[in-house]
């Protein structure tokens, strides 16, 4: 089996706007970020620890802000050509936990929304995917609301042990319900025994009780 692990950050300042764009949605906010691209540090971050996880140096080297036909560029553009690097080497997702730091805006309450969108990007299970929030206590250039970051930690594991595992997780669930139903099937009570795995006649049943 093969498994790789990575870590990623990234941090941007504020400036003026009316939003920022976290994981991929658009969150209302008092400003904007200040950034060549659409400044997404959660998705900034996953890209950056992905790299790192596949041996491929960071974002900045992929994706230089000198670069100016990546001016404006959405995230998810920046990511999607790193997941099919990813798939190329023979690996999928296994897990990813995602901390934004910042004293607003409240990321919380957009984390469910988010994971969601995560998930797509990557077509992968929602379980998988981690969003936390916290802030600085209002120390420091996060804590004065100057800015945001995002840390991320993300595990991969070989695309043929997650199918072989998947195969196992559905056979096992496949196990669970013949049990379930064997255990109706042969069910006693008090005048006979009901077999589900036969014929059934309803002149089988007492209905007189």
């Amino acid at each position: 089996m093969k498994f790789r692990i990575g870590h990623g950050i990234d941090v941007h300042s504020f400036k003026t706007g009316d939003h920022v764009m976290l994981g991929g949605i658009k969150i209302p906010h008092t400003h904007g970020i200040d950034a060549h691209s659409d400044g997404d540090v959660i998705l900034h971050s996953i890209t950056d620890a992905l790299l790192g996880a596949l041996g491929m140096g960071d974002l900045g080297n992929w994706f230089p802000d000198s670069n100016p036909e990546l001016k404006d560029i959405a995230s998810k553009d920046l990511i999607m050509p790193i997941i099919m690097s990813m798939r190329v080497k023979g690996f999928e997702l296994n897990n990813l936990d995602v901390t934004v730091v910042a004293q607003a805006p409240r990321v919380n309450v957009y984390a469910d929304e988010i994971r969601k969108n995560i998930a797509s990007i990557f077509s992968a299970n929602i379980e998988v995917i981690n969003i936390k929030a916290t802030t600085t206590e209002k120390m420091g250039y996060l804590g004065r609301k100057e800015g945001i970051a995002c840390h991320t930690v993300i595990s991969l594991i070989d695309a043929e042990t997650l199918k072989e595992s998947d195969a196992k997780a559905l056979k096992e669930s496949f196990e669970i319900k013949d049990k379930g139903i064997s255990s109706i099937a042969n069910k006693e009570d008090d005048d006979h025994t009901i077999d589900l795995t036969g014929e059934i006649d309803i002149r089988d049943f007492n209905f007189d009780d």
